[in-house]
C-alpha cells in the first residue's frame, strides 16, 4: 500500500521544480532511490499529461505555487 501515491507526487514535483526534462527521467531518479515504488500505466499517463500541461502553459505553474 502507498507504493505509488507518494511517488507520483514526488515525480510531479521534480518535473515542475527541478531540472528533469522527461517523465521517464524523473521516474528513473525516484525508482533508483525507492525501488519498491509501483507506477502503473495509468499513473504514467497522468504524469505525461501533467508534464505537457506545465510545459505548454507556464501559467499553470501559478496554480501550483499558490
Amino acid at each position: 500500500m502507498g507504493l505509488s501515491r507518494s511517488a507520483i507526487i514526488v515525480v510531479a514535483w521534480l518535473l515542475a521544480f527541478d531540472d528533469f526534462k522527461t517523465v521517464e527521467q524523473a521516474c528513473t531518479f525516484v525508482q533508483q532511490r525507492r525501488p519498491q515504488i509501483v507506477l502503473g500505466s495509468k499513473r504514467m499517463e497522468l504524469l505525461e499529461q501533467w508534464h505537457i500541461s506545465i510545459t505548454q502553459n507556464p501559467m499553470n505553474m501559478n496554480l501550483v505555487k499558490c
